[in-house]
Protein backbone atom coordinates (compact mmCIF):
# COMPACT_ATOMS: atom_id res chain seq x y z
CA UNK A 1 0.00 0.00 0.00
CA UNK A 2 1.32 3.57 -1.08
CA UNK A 3 -0.82 5.55 1.60
CA UNK A 4 -1.16 6.27 5.12
CA UNK A 5 -4.63 5.51 6.89
CA UNK A 6 -4.93 6.40 10.04
CA UNK A 7 -6.66 4.12 13.18
CA UNK A 8 -6.06 0.84 10.67
CA UNK A 9 -5.62 -0.29 13.93
CA UNK A 10 -9.19 0.12 15.36
CA UNK A 11 -10.72 -2.40 12.73
CA UNK A 12 -10.31 -5.84 12.26
CA UNK A 13 -11.85 -8.41 9.58
CA UNK A 14 -13.09 -12.05 10.28
CA UNK A 15 -12.95 -14.27 6.98
CA UNK A 16 -15.37 -16.61 8.43
CA UNK A 17 -18.99 -15.11 9.18
CA UNK A 18 -17.51 -12.21 7.13
CA UNK A 19 -17.46 -9.99 10.46
CA UNK A 20 -15.99 -6.69 10.43
CA UNK A 21 -15.11 -5.15 13.99
CA UNK A 22 -14.30 -1.66 15.60
CA UNK A 23 -12.27 -0.97 18.68
CA UNK A 24 -14.23 1.65 21.29
CA UNK A 25 -15.33 1.71 25.09
CA UNK A 26 -12.13 -0.34 25.50
CA UNK A 27 -13.42 -3.47 23.30
CA UNK A 28 -13.90 -4.95 20.20
CA UNK A 29 -17.34 -4.48 18.95
CA UNK A 30 -18.65 -5.94 16.05
CA UNK A 31 -19.94 -3.44 13.40
CA UNK A 32 -22.01 -3.76 10.04
CA UNK A 33 -20.33 -3.79 6.60
CA UNK A 34 -20.82 -1.63 4.14
CA UNK A 35 -21.77 -3.78 1.58
CA UNK A 36 -23.88 -5.34 3.40
CA UNK A 37 -25.94 -1.87 4.21
CA UNK A 38 -26.04 -1.31 0.57
CA UNK A 39 -27.36 -4.67 -0.31
CA UNK A 40 -30.52 -3.02 0.81
CA UNK A 41 -30.43 -0.43 -1.86
CA UNK A 42 -30.83 -3.34 -4.49
CA UNK A 43 -34.49 -4.04 -6.18
CA UNK A 44 -34.07 -7.54 -6.33
CA UNK A 45 -37.66 -7.89 -7.97
CA UNK A 46 -38.92 -10.84 -8.58
CA UNK A 47 -36.34 -13.92 -8.94
CA UNK A 48 -39.18 -16.46 -10.22
CA UNK A 49 -38.82 -14.73 -13.55
CA UNK A 50 -35.05 -15.81 -13.70
CA UNK A 51 -35.46 -19.04 -11.92
CA UNK A 52 -37.79 -20.41 -14.37
CA UNK A 53 -35.63 -19.30 -17.28
CA UNK A 54 -32.89 -21.04 -15.75
CA UNK A 55 -34.69 -24.38 -15.63
CA UNK A 56 -36.43 -24.00 -19.56
CA UNK A 57 -32.75 -23.19 -21.36
CA UNK A 58 -31.86 -27.52 -21.20
CA UNK A 59 -35.02 -27.75 -22.71
CA UNK A 60 -34.61 -25.44 -25.06
CA UNK A 61 -36.15 -22.24 -24.22
CA UNK A 62 -34.66 -18.67 -24.83
CA UNK A 63 -35.84 -15.22 -23.78
CA UNK A 64 -36.83 -13.56 -26.60
CA UNK A 65 -35.21 -9.85 -27.19
CA UNK A 66 -37.43 -7.22 -27.81
CA UNK A 67 -38.40 -6.62 -30.95
CA UNK A 68 -37.74 -10.04 -31.23
CA UNK A 69 -34.74 -9.90 -32.88
CA UNK A 70 -33.09 -12.84 -32.14
CA UNK A 71 -36.49 -14.87 -33.38
CA UNK A 72 -33.90 -17.51 -35.20
CA UNK A 73 -31.95 -18.32 -32.34
CA UNK A 74 -35.24 -18.70 -30.11
CA UNK A 75 -36.47 -21.04 -33.05
CA UNK A 76 -33.50 -22.77 -33.30
CA UNK A 77 -33.11 -23.67 -29.39
CA UNK A 78 -36.61 -24.70 -28.70
CA UNK A 79 -36.30 -27.54 -32.10
CA UNK A 80 -32.93 -28.76 -30.75
CA UNK A 81 -35.30 -28.94 -26.79
CA UNK A 82 -38.20 -30.46 -28.53
CA UNK A 83 -35.60 -33.54 -30.70
CA UNK A 84 -34.06 -33.88 -27.15
CA UNK A 85 -38.24 -34.29 -25.83
CA UNK A 86 -38.79 -36.27 -28.49
CA UNK A 87 -35.58 -38.67 -28.54
CA UNK A 88 -36.42 -39.27 -24.94
CA UNK A 89 -39.57 -40.15 -25.51
CA UNK A 90 -38.84 -42.58 -27.90
CA UNK A 91 -36.32 -44.42 -26.16
CA UNK A 92 -38.41 -44.49 -22.76
CA UNK A 93 -41.74 -46.25 -25.24
CA UNK A 94 -39.74 -49.27 -25.76
CA UNK A 95 -39.64 -50.19 -22.08
CA UNK A 96 -36.58 -48.60 -20.46
CA UNK A 97 -36.76 -46.85 -17.62
CA UNK A 98 -37.15 -42.92 -17.31
CA UNK A 99 -34.40 -42.78 -14.46
CA UNK A 100 -32.10 -40.47 -17.18
CA UNK A 101 -35.34 -38.12 -17.72
CA UNK A 102 -35.46 -37.97 -14.19
CA UNK A 103 -32.27 -37.06 -13.31
CA UNK A 104 -32.40 -34.36 -16.58
CA UNK A 105 -35.14 -32.73 -15.15
CA UNK A 106 -33.76 -32.81 -12.09
CA UNK A 107 -30.58 -30.49 -13.15
CA UNK A 108 -33.33 -28.17 -14.83
CA UNK A 109 -34.54 -27.82 -11.40
CA UNK A 110 -31.28 -26.99 -9.86
CA UNK A 111 -30.39 -24.88 -12.48
CA UNK A 112 -30.85 -21.40 -11.20
CA UNK A 113 -28.61 -22.42 -8.25
CA UNK A 114 -26.06 -23.87 -10.26
CA UNK A 115 -25.54 -20.32 -12.48
CA UNK A 116 -25.75 -18.49 -9.07
CA UNK A 117 -23.00 -20.77 -7.37
CA UNK A 118 -20.89 -20.32 -11.02
CA UNK A 119 -21.63 -16.73 -11.06
CA UNK A 120 -19.74 -16.36 -7.36
CA UNK A 121 -16.94 -18.66 -7.95
CA UNK A 122 -16.48 -16.91 -10.76
CA UNK A 123 -16.43 -13.69 -9.06
CA UNK A 124 -14.35 -14.58 -6.57
CA UNK A 125 -11.80 -16.05 -9.35
CA UNK A 126 -11.56 -13.07 -11.13
CA UNK A 127 -11.54 -11.00 -7.54
CA UNK A 128 -8.37 -12.55 -6.51
CA UNK A 129 -6.72 -12.24 -9.45
CA UNK A 130 -7.08 -8.47 -9.19
CA UNK A 131 -5.91 -8.42 -5.89
CA UNK A 132 -2.68 -9.88 -6.55
CA UNK A 133 -1.88 -8.16 -10.18
CA UNK A 134 -3.11 -4.67 -8.19
CA UNK A 135 -0.40 -5.76 -5.11
CA UNK A 136 2.38 -6.94 -7.41
CA UNK A 137 2.18 -3.66 -9.55
CA UNK A 138 2.50 -1.40 -6.25
CA UNK A 139 5.84 -4.18 -5.04
CA UNK A 140 7.26 -2.68 -8.64
CA UNK A 141 5.61 -0.77 -10.76
CA UNK A 142 7.90 -1.40 -13.81
CA UNK A 143 7.15 -4.74 -13.93
CA UNK A 144 4.03 -6.04 -15.72
CA UNK A 145 2.74 -8.94 -13.58
CA UNK A 146 2.60 -12.39 -15.60
CA UNK A 147 -0.56 -13.71 -13.50
CA UNK A 148 -1.96 -16.23 -15.31
CA UNK A 149 -5.70 -17.06 -15.17
CA UNK A 150 -8.23 -19.35 -16.84
CA UNK A 151 -8.68 -18.89 -20.44
CA UNK A 152 -12.53 -18.04 -19.85
CA UNK A 153 -11.57 -14.86 -18.61
CA UNK A 154 -9.09 -14.09 -20.68
CA UNK A 155 -10.91 -11.64 -22.88
CA UNK A 156 -12.16 -9.40 -19.77
CA UNK A 157 -8.46 -9.25 -18.69
CA UNK A 158 -7.03 -8.04 -21.57
CA UNK A 159 -9.00 -5.12 -22.09
CA UNK A 160 -8.88 -4.36 -17.96
CA UNK A 161 -4.63 -4.49 -18.63
CA UNK A 162 -5.01 -2.15 -21.97
CA UNK A 163 -7.30 0.28 -20.15
CA UNK A 164 -4.47 0.63 -17.52
CA UNK A 165 -1.69 1.13 -20.27
CA UNK A 166 -4.01 3.86 -21.68
CA UNK A 167 -5.16 5.66 -18.37
CA UNK A 168 -1.72 6.04 -16.49
CA UNK A 169 -3.20 3.98 -13.68
CA UNK A 170 -0.83 4.65 -10.69
CA UNK A 171 -2.11 1.74 -7.95
CA UNK A 172 -2.01 2.68 -4.31
CA UNK A 173 -3.94 -0.07 -2.32
CA UNK A 174 -5.95 -3.16 -2.57
CA UNK A 175 -8.34 -5.08 -0.45
CA UNK A 176 -7.62 -2.81 2.83
CA UNK A 177 -10.11 -2.40 5.55
CA UNK A 178 -11.46 0.66 6.58
CA UNK A 179 -13.92 1.96 9.24
CA UNK A 180 -16.08 4.69 10.20
CA UNK A 181 -15.58 5.56 13.70
CA UNK A 182 -17.89 8.61 13.91
CA UNK A 183 -20.95 6.22 12.33
CA UNK A 184 -19.72 2.73 12.78
CA UNK A 185 -19.49 0.80 10.24
CA UNK A 186 -16.50 -0.89 8.19
CA UNK A 187 -15.65 -1.93 4.88
CA UNK A 188 -12.88 -3.14 2.55
CA UNK A 189 -11.99 -1.43 -0.46
CA UNK A 190 -11.30 -2.84 -3.52
CA UNK A 191 -8.46 -0.46 -4.68
CA UNK A 192 -7.64 3.35 -4.54
CA UNK A 193 -5.50 4.38 -7.42
CA UNK A 194 -4.27 7.66 -9.03
CA UNK A 195 -5.58 7.74 -12.35
CA UNK A 196 -5.01 10.97 -15.14
CA UNK A 197 -3.51 12.40 -11.52
CA UNK A 198 -6.54 11.97 -9.57
CA UNK A 199 -7.05 9.92 -6.33
CA UNK A 200 -9.72 7.12 -7.33
CA UNK A 201 -11.23 5.07 -5.11
CA UNK A 202 -13.19 2.09 -7.21
CA UNK A 203 -15.16 -1.24 -6.99
CA UNK A 204 -15.01 -3.98 -9.12
CA UNK A 205 -17.96 -5.95 -10.37
CA UNK A 206 -18.53 -9.21 -11.91
CA UNK A 207 -22.59 -8.83 -12.56
CA UNK A 208 -24.13 -9.16 -15.57
CA UNK A 209 -25.22 -5.46 -15.17
CA UNK A 210 -25.30 -2.19 -13.13
CA UNK A 211 -26.86 -2.60 -9.59
CA UNK A 212 -28.25 -0.09 -7.29
CA UNK A 213 -26.46 -0.90 -4.65
CA UNK A 214 -22.69 0.53 -5.56
CA UNK A 215 -23.43 3.61 -5.51
CA UNK A 216 -24.15 3.54 -1.28
CA UNK A 217 -21.58 0.97 -0.86
CA UNK A 218 -18.94 3.30 -2.50
CA UNK A 219 -20.32 6.58 -0.74
CA UNK A 220 -19.74 4.92 2.97
CA UNK A 221 -16.57 3.52 1.34
CA UNK A 222 -15.53 7.34 0.89
CA UNK A 223 -16.83 7.92 4.10
CA UNK A 224 -14.29 5.60 5.93
CA UNK A 225 -11.08 6.31 3.93
CA UNK A 226 -11.73 10.19 4.00
CA UNK A 227 -11.89 10.11 7.75
CA UNK A 228 -8.93 7.98 8.06
CA UNK A 229 -7.19 11.36 6.38
CA UNK A 230 -7.24 10.22 2.68
CA UNK A 231 -8.90 12.96 0.41
CA UNK A 232 -10.99 11.00 -2.33
CA UNK A 233 -11.61 13.01 -5.76
CA UNK A 234 -13.63 10.31 -7.61
CA UNK A 235 -15.69 7.04 -7.28
CA UNK A 236 -15.98 4.56 -10.15
CA UNK A 237 -17.22 1.37 -10.50
CA UNK A 238 -14.85 -1.53 -12.96
CA UNK A 239 -16.94 -4.24 -14.15
CA UNK A 240 -15.73 -7.52 -15.78
CA UNK A 241 -18.23 -9.91 -16.28
CA UNK A 242 -18.14 -13.57 -16.92
CA UNK A 243 -19.36 -13.41 -20.68
CA UNK A 244 -16.16 -11.14 -21.30
CA UNK A 245 -17.51 -7.73 -20.80
CA UNK A 246 -15.71 -4.71 -19.41
CA UNK A 247 -16.63 -1.62 -18.86
CA UNK A 248 -15.61 1.77 -16.10
CA UNK A 249 -18.76 3.45 -14.96
CA UNK A 250 -17.49 7.09 -12.68
CA UNK A 251 -20.01 7.52 -10.33
CA UNK A 252 -20.84 11.38 -10.04
CA UNK A 253 -23.07 11.76 -6.67
CA UNK A 254 -24.31 14.38 -4.75
CA UNK A 255 -21.73 13.45 -1.72
CA UNK A 256 -23.58 14.64 1.07
CA UNK A 257 -26.92 13.74 0.23
CA UNK A 258 -26.16 9.92 -0.84
CA UNK A 259 -23.91 9.11 2.76
CA UNK A 260 -27.41 10.80 4.52
CA UNK A 261 -29.62 7.85 2.80
CA UNK A 262 -26.39 5.13 3.49
CA UNK A 263 -26.59 6.32 7.09
CA UNK A 264 -30.49 5.74 7.76
CA UNK A 265 -30.12 2.36 5.57
CA UNK A 266 -27.36 1.83 8.57
CA UNK A 267 -29.79 2.05 11.13
CA UNK A 268 -32.20 0.19 9.69
CA UNK A 269 -30.07 -2.35 8.70
CA UNK A 270 -28.99 -2.47 12.44
CA UNK A 271 -32.76 -2.07 13.80
CA UNK A 272 -33.75 -5.05 11.27
CA UNK A 273 -31.27 -7.14 12.77
CA UNK A 274 -32.53 -6.48 16.48
CA UNK A 275 -35.54 -7.59 15.48
CA UNK A 276 -35.12 -10.84 14.27
CA UNK A 277 -33.31 -11.69 16.98
CA UNK A 278 -36.24 -10.64 19.37
CA UNK A 279 -38.29 -12.60 16.54
CA UNK A 280 -37.02 -15.46 17.36
CA UNK A 281 -37.22 -15.41 20.84
CA UNK A 282 -41.05 -14.22 20.26
CA UNK A 283 -42.25 -16.94 17.44
CA UNK A 284 -39.90 -20.05 18.27
CA UNK A 285 -42.59 -22.45 17.15
CA UNK A 286 -43.55 -20.84 14.15
CA UNK A 287 -40.00 -20.01 12.18
CA UNK A 288 -38.29 -22.30 9.62
CA UNK A 289 -35.74 -24.60 11.66
CA UNK A 290 -32.90 -22.25 9.45
CA UNK A 291 -34.39 -18.85 10.97
CA UNK A 292 -33.61 -20.42 14.69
Amino acid sequence: MKIKLNNQDRFRFTEQGHIHEMFMNIKWQEVPGCSSIAGLFDDKGWLGWWAAGQALTPLGWMKPERGKSNQKEVLAAAKKGLDLVAGSYVNDIYGNEYKDWVEFLDKCYRAHAKETKDTAESGVQLHAWLEKFIKDRIANPKVFPKNVLEEEYRIQINKFCDWEQENKVEWLASEVQVGSLMFQFCGILDFLARINGRIVLGDFKTSKGFKDSWIPQLVGLKQCIEEMGQKIDDLMVVRLSRDGEFEVHPIHVDFERELLAFIKAKDFYQERNMFNARRKEIFPDLLPESLI
